[in-house]
């Protein structure tokens, strides 16, 4: 009877499971195959890798890379985000994870993405002038500015600092919330596929870094919605808005204040349109390249669908009294226009 070969005696576990490979060592006879899949889990690997013990580093951008300068990585790992599938090809199950620094991403993200939108608060305060009805763009004051860091989205705060006021901006306010709802919520979807995240051994610390991974992209999300915003209202402003239809009267023409609230929901359904389309490509990437899940597309669409219905019921259930505001407002407006009262 034959010796063993030395490779039967290497010791080959699988990244993801640990479970024992060196069986299919021995078994070959020729060749080593450049890439193998562990019978337990289901991961897909390369044998050079597995066998020489090291991996193929992470990204040069990840701030799980070993390097003393990873907080300076921060900001290249928000742009590197959106880009999901060179994201989750470059990262695997099998690499390191690092929870602390994960921990420190998720925090500077929501941060800076608080800090963002709170600078982008305004408020806009209807006054009668010499000329009649006018509108002035107040700008936030510091204790308002102090409460926007802290939770921007507490509108009766920002009324008792300007008692006058009768609406307050907010790019993520009411029914605007829905998109970053969305983002946030998505990867809490995650748990309700334990018995598949079970079968491909994914553990707290993979949610962990999908979920790290998932709200990086906030900063620059939230920096793309402040400029959507101030784009396209100026653009409708410039558009729409002739400053001399409200000298002389007692408020905005119901025309004006009707093609105001259509816009807004052009501009809200277009934002959620774009964040969902997105998504659906990020979470594919995420079940199909980092998870491998057989059923990628499937698990995806789930994951949008159960996110986007956790925000809506959110948004119903803390925003109905703004809800069903704009719903009579619309209704209001729309008989005034059709009966010709604009005033």
């Amino acid at each position: 009877m034959s010796e063993p070969t030395e490779s039967a005696h290497i010791s080959a576990l699988c990244p993801r499971c640990n479970y024992d490979l060196s069986g299919i060592v021995s078994s070959w006879t020729e060749s080593c195959p450049l890439r193998g899949t562990c019978s337990e889990c289901g991961l897909t690997f390369s044998w050079a890798d597995l066998l020489s013990g090291k991996l193929s580093p992470l990204p040069w951008w990840s701030v799980e890379r070993d390097s003393s300068r990873w907080l300076l990585k921060i900001p290249l790992h928000w742009f590197a985000m959106f880009f999901p599938k060179h994201t989750w090809t470059s990262v695997r199950m099998e690499h390191p994870i690092r929870l602390k620094r994960l921990i420190v991403l998720l925090l500077v993200s929501m941060a800076v993405a608080h800090l963002i939108a709170a600078a982008q608060v305004c408020q806009w305060r209807y006054v009668m002038g010499p000329n009649g009805y006018d509108i002035l763009n107040i700008d936030s004051s510091i204790q308002a500015y102090v409460f926007d860091l802290i939770w921007p989205h507490r509108q009766i705060i920002r009324e008792s600092l300007y008692p006058y006021s009768e609406t307050n901006y907010h790019p993520f306010r009411g029914i605007t919330a829905a998109p970053a709802l969305f983002l946030v919520l998505s990867p809490l979807a995650l748990f309700l596929f334990h018995q598949t995240l079970s079968r491909v051994k994914a553990g707290w610390d993979h949610i962990t870094r999908i979920g790290s991974y998932t709200l990086a992209l906030a900063p620059i999300a939230t920096t793309f919605v402040v400029w959507f915003s101030s784009f396209m209202y100026g653009f409708f402003f410039s558009l729409f808005f002739d400053p001399s239809d409200f000298q002389g009267t007692a408020g905005p023409p119901s025309s004006y204040l009707l093609a105001s609230m259509q816009f807004d929901l052009i501009y809200n359904a277009s934002c959620l349109s774009i964040v969902s389309l997105f998504a659906l490509m990020w979470w594919y990437r995420v079940a199909s390249c980092y998870l491998q899940l057989n059923h990628a597309r499937w698990v995806a669409i789930a994951i949008i669908l159960v996110a986007g219905g956790m925000a809506t019921l959110i948004e119903m259930t803390v925003w109905h009294n703004q809800l069903n505001e704009i719903i009579t407002r619309w209704i209001d407006l729309s008989l005034r226009v059709r009966n010709g009262d604009d005033y």
